[in-house]
């Protein structure tokens, strides 16, 4: 269980992100977040379950054996939280709060979350082929600035943008799902929500007729109801290369079924 994490916890977490990392979409590197915070980083064997220690609030130690990519920067930025709690950040943070408040902290600096409030789906699908972001941390941060729903279906767990992925509480709409795999079978998975977050939305474009007569460049424009024709200047007989004659031939069947497809197209809305 993860009781109420104090506010100003929240903020801290916040103002260090932004501090650390000022550029948007910048590159996160482990040794110049290190070297920037004073912070020593070794890698030692530490057995199958552990994946970094904080030794005292400078020196940090990593997982040498299999512990790469989003998972090692996970585990740095994590450290560094609890680096960060003993040289007297987030104060009023209890113990039982304290793993916790590390998760938001790294899924925080690895993603800062305003980074996708309006952020386009080429952003994000730039944002998912960084070697230190999972596809966990882009859909819970995504659900942090409003962009996806709250609760997640991940591939081995429940996503929550409240409880994060490892510690639940029961008051949260994230639990049913954690105790029943019929209820977790019911929430968007995360590869669907990650594919509405990098995929345009298909909105009503503007669409253009292909050419309904033999002239070149014959275009017929249209609006919500329909095609617009251009108005005849009648001391012309020619009006953008045809004749009054084929501006009035209506388009043939296979014309009119291609527009109507072209009309019917539509797609989801991302979040």
């Amino acid at each position: 269980m993860t009781p109420q994490m104090p506010l100003s916890a929240l903020r801290e977490i916040d103002e260090i992100a932004l501090a650390l990392r000022p550029r948007r979409w910048g590159q996160f590197k482990i040794r110049s977040v290190a070297r920037r915070l004073g912070i020593s980083v070794e890698s030692r064997s530490l057995g199958s379950e552990l994946f970094g220690l904080t030794l005292d609030s400078e020196r940090v130690l990593l997982r040498r054996e299999g512990l790469v990519g989003s998972a090692r920067a996970f585990t740095f930025a994590h450290e560094v939280a609890h680096v960060l709690e003993r040289r007297g950040r987030f104060r009023g943070v209890s113990r039982e709060q304290s793993e916790w408040l590390a998760d938001r902290f790294a899924r925080e600096l690895l993603l800062p979350r305003r980074w996708l409030i309006g952020a386009s789906p080429e952003e994000i699908q730039r944002a998912t082929t960084r070697r230190w972001l999972s596809p966990e941390i882009v859909c819970m941060q995504a659900a942090a600035a409003g962009r996806a729903p709250d609760v997640i279906r991940g591939d081995c767990s429940v996503l929550c943008r409240r409880c994060g992925e490892r510690h639940a509480r029961p008051d949260c709409e994230c639990f049913p799902a954690r105790l029943r795999p019929s209820a977790a079978q019911e929430l968007p998975s995360m590869h669907t929500v990650l594919r509405r977050l990098t995929k345009p939305a298909i909105t009503a474009s503007p669409l253009v007729f292909p050419c309904l007569f033999d002239a070149p460049g014959c275009e017929v424009r249209h609006d919500d109801f329909g095609p617009v024709v251009p108005e005849v200047n009648k001391s012309q007989d020619v009006i953008e290369g045809t004749t009054r004659a084929e501006r009035a031939a209506p388009p043939s069947s296979k014309e009119r079924a291609s527009a109507q497809l072209a009309i019917c197209r539509t797609d989801f809305a991302p979040f």
